[in-house]
């Protein structure tokens, strides 16, 4: 939010990386989980996208106020 909020993120930077970002949230997630199941990968992973997705939504947002 902040980062769009001083213009550095923008809406359509963060659409267009969006399968970038899955890829590293994914990787990101099988490092720091202890077992190899696919189901704790799921519990981490999914919660990470969607705070991405709602930093696209707020980035949203504060190019809206801001413009």
């Amino acid at each position: 939010w902040l980062f769009g909020k001083l213009g550095f993120l923008t809406v359509k930077f963060m659409r267009k990386y969006r399968r970038h970002a899955v890829v590293i949230i994914v990787l990101a997630a099988a490092l720091v989980t202890p077992t190899s199941d696919v189901f704790t990968l799921a519990v981490v992973s999914v919660p990470m996208y969607l705070l991405y997705e709602l930093g696209v939504v707020l980035v949203g947002l504060a190019e809206r106020k801001r413009g």
